[in-house]
């Protein structure tokens, strides 16, 4: 799902999601799939070829001269509490020839409150590589000033239920973006689905967005076409 800069109007990167299109039962959403490999032990797998699929696809932009754009993936907690993860990251950006500031890994607040030790290794190694770490859904759990400062997070998404206040409690949305300033994180807004709430963003002065009102969820070539188009508009 394209993300684009609040102000420019210009598309500035991306969230890699994944979809299962099954035979039988159609287009399955990742909240039935996802629990069900972690169980099973296929989650790490997943993981590692959604890694893939996303660095071909940075990739594949650059070959097309698109190099001012970025990718993120969502990164279970399985797999922050896999040591080898970091290495599997280092790899399949040179792989592909992807430098790291291009590339972003989420992960979700609920992940963060858990983290254990070999987990908070993981994303201090992954810091080292020099990929981004956004904090996914802030607002829904119970993230401490301390896991902000200990884990030199980049980005900061606001969680769609507070986008969907924002006309009637500006007030929660001010808070985070004030938070966010402190710790000098780059803020993107989810689930923006109205004019108004694009237009309360632009005042607030947050810096990217990310919805329907945008964009809905896409496939790789239909981003390719549409970064084109965009780089085309200058």
């Amino acid at each position: 799902q394209p993300q684009y800069d609040i102000h420019s109007g210009h598309i500035v990167g991306a969230e890699a999601l994944l979809r299962w299109r099954h035979p039988s039962y159609g287009m399955v959403p990742p909240d039935r799939f996802i629990p069900i490999a972690e169980v099973s032990g296929q989650i790490m797998d997943i993981d590692l070829w959604v890694l893939d699929q996303a660095c071909q696809c940075l990739g594949k932009l650059t070959a097309k001269g698109i190099t001012d754009f970025r990718l993120a993936v969502n990164a279970s907690g399985t797999e922050l509490s896999n040591p080898a993860y970091p290495d599997a990251v280092r790899s399949t950006l040179l792989r592909y020839d992807i430098p790291p500031h291009r590339f972003g890994i989420e992960i979700t607040e609920t992940a963060i409150v858990e983290l254990d030790e070999v987990a908070q290794m993981t994303v201090r190694a992954l810091k080292e590589i020099g990929v981004e770490i956004e904090l996914d859904d802030f607002g829904t759990g119970y993230t401490s000033l301390s896991h902000l400062t200990n884990l030199q997070l980049d980005v900061l998404k606001i969680d769609r239920s507070y986008i969907m206040q924002l006309e009637s409690n500006p007030k929660l949305v001010d808070s985070i973006l004030q938070l966010a300033d402190a710790f000098s994180l780059r803020v993107i807004a989810e689930g923006v689905e109205t004019i108004e709430q694009l237009k309360l963003l632009q005042q607030k002065r947050c810096h990217m967005a990310q919805g329907f009102l945008l964009s809905k969820p896409i496939t790789e070539e239909e981003l390719i076409a549409l970064l084109i188009d965009d780089s085309l508009a200058d």
